[in-house]
């Protein structure tokens, strides 16, 4: 299950239920639903640290690739919204590469507490 801890339990609950959750508690979305997971984790006051791109073959394998790499600021006033800005642009510019076969999108955030 993953860390409510961390800000999963704010999400709603659609976007739950389409999370791949994996052993280690890293939390995936189809990259058709990755946007929505990031504003819901942002608007929850949450701060996505980064976003991974994989894809999962049918024996459980994972191909992934690092992607983005936010790093808040001490000067930053508002984090959460600077990280939202990040990954939306990291999504954009996956989409332009072309990326289409990494269709999961691991997004690593913490609680912005």
């Amino acid at each position: 299950m993953a860390d409510t801890t961390r800000g999963f339990d704010r999400l709603p609950k659609d976007l739950r239920e389409v999370a791949r959750i994996d052993a280690n508690g890293e939390v995936s979305w189809p990259r058709a639903d990755a946007l929505r997971a990031i504003e819901a984790l942002t608007t929850a006051g949450c701060v996505v640290l980064g976003l991974d791109l994989r894809s999962y073959d049918s024996n459980g394998a994972v191909l992934d690739l690092a992607w983005t790499d936010f790093q808040p600021s001490i000067a930053d006033t508002n984090s959460s919204e600077s990280s939202r800005a990040a990954a939306v642009e990291g999504l954009r510019r996956a989409d332009a590469v072309g990326f289409h076969d990494l269709d999961w999108v691991l997004v690593t955030w913490n609680s912005g507490d």
